[in-house]
């Protein structure tokens, strides 16, 4: 990857890494010129994708990461059962005792340094540490190459809600706790929306309690939150969602936002709605994808009566229900739709999304967790119709959850953001996927 990406050389990626960020600088001019020329390849839809080495973007632990372009021209991203960034610096500070050994094994990532500590180090570590269910974090650089990050808000309110269940979850992000309940929050979609990050919250099964025949993660109860300050603080508060979730029950528990970028180019009703898909309560493996929108002026009310769903195939007024259950799906095919989300590229005046699911089933079936499907899905609108375009198999790495950046895109190029197999240190980590388009 240092010194090609599928036939590029490393000053073809950073020159159209270049030209993409140059799209959104808040130029006008360059904006509708972008917006104009995706209409103009509107009709040449995507043939064909050309998947190229993977970038591990360093010092981090977690997954389920979603790259949210603000503003400031920052990615805010979301990560689940996560450390974070830079969280072995914050636990040493956190724990002087320990000895210069085990400090030196800690940066190595050797996870046989927790089976070390004391209750006393592993409540502090619980309760001030980089440890947590759900975390937010902020993603710079200017070159997808060599990105960096930092954690901006622990969610240590949601954090607390699980505990009480039988174990910690320690900075690999490995261990897992569960509530009263038998749920954990994890998170989905995110994304920046005049002037507020949006994001999506539900409450998790994990596969071995889920009840699922096929050990699949199980999501109920989602909401969304919002900050107005860069992820620094959040409403609604964790107890208002665990009471009264916007999206009571499993059918619309997993929405990730159609993305139209910093700027939100007006496709599609786009300057007047915002739009979403969900799969019908999964975390791996979902069956279909439906897909929802609110007017774009309500979306920082956070209330879920405000939202309806597509119950026809063209997307006209007509075409919408305030009923969640007359959802008619975008996509269907048992077992194939894990969470993930769509997004608009405007320099092709295209939707993209990926599919992706475990060949064995549910994650947590035995060894299902090191090899996953990615399947790539284009069409002219949010609603399909949905062409599929190729298909890339990971193994060992497990790569899951996949998003498209909405940042370095260029009319032959994208960049996917995920994370490899949570059993492994190495890969269970923000990654970044080039991505070429035929």
């Amino acid at each position: 990857m240092r010194k090609k990406e599928f036939g590029w050389t490393r000053r073809q990626a950073m020159v159209g890494a270049a030209t993409s960020a140059v799209s959104g600088v808040g130029l006008c001019g360059t904006i509708v010129a972008v917006a104009a020329r995706g209409h103009e390849l509107s009709e040449q839809p995507i043939k064909a994708v050309r998947v190229g080495t993977p970038i591990v973007v360093p010092d981090n632990t977690g997954d389920t990461w979603v790259a949210a372009w603000a503003d400031d021209g920052s990615l805010y991203t979301p990560s689940n059962d996560t450390g974070g960034f830079h969280s072995k610096e914050v636990l040493i500070d956190l724990l002087p005792e320990l000895s210069p050994e085990q400090k030196a094994r800690l940066k190595n990532d050797d996870e046989s340094v927790w089976k070390e500590t004391s209750e006393e180090q592993q409540r502090r570590i619980r309760e001030q540490g980089p440890v947590s269910t759900i975390a937010f974090n902020r993603v710079f650089g200017s070159d997808p190459l060599t990105l960096a990050g930092e954690t901006i808000n622990w969610m240590k309110d949601f954090s607390a809600q699980d505990r009480g269940g039988r174990e910690v979850i320690d900075y690999f992000g490995k261990r897992t706790e569960t509530s009263a309940d038998g749920c954990t929050w994890k998170s989905s979609g995110c994304a920046f929306i005049d002037g507020a990050l949006c994001w999506v919250i539900a409450r998790h099964t994990y596969g071995e309690l889920s009840g699922d025949p096929h050990l699949r993660q199980t999501a109920v109860n989602a909401s969304l939150i919002k900050s107005t300050d860069y992820g620094k603080t959040w409403s609604r508060s964790a107890e208002e969602n665990l009471r009264t979730p916007m999206f009571p029950g499993s059918q619309f528990s997993a929405p990730y936002f159609i993305d139209y970028g910093r700027n939100r180019i007006a496709a599609d009703g786009a300057d007047r709605f915002v739009y979403a898909i969900s799969n019908n309560g999964f975390w791996d493996n979902g069956d279909r994808l439906i897909l929802g929108r609110i007017p774009r002026e309500r979306i920082g009310l956070l209330s879920g009566a405000d939202w309806e769903f597509l119950a026809a195939p063209n997307g006209s007024t007509e075409s919408w229900t305030s009923q969640v259950t007359k959802a008619r799906p975008i996509l269907e095919r048992a077992g194939s739709f894990g969470m993930s989300g769509v997004a608009y590229l405007p320099a092709r005046g295209r939707y993209m999304l990926i599919g992706w699911h475990y060949p064995a089933g549910g994650g947590k079936i035995k060894d299902a967790h090191t090899k996953t499907m990615w399947e790539f899905y284009e069409s002219p609108k949010p609603w399909g119709p949905w062409t599929r375009i190729g298909s890339q198999v990971w193994s060992p790495q497990g790569y899951y959850c996949p998003c498209i950046c909405p940042r370095f895109q260029s009319a032959d190029r994208i960049y996917v953001v995920t994370a490899g197999d949570w059993t492994n240190s190495s890969v269970y980590r923000l990654t970044l996927v080039p991505v070429g388009l035929v």
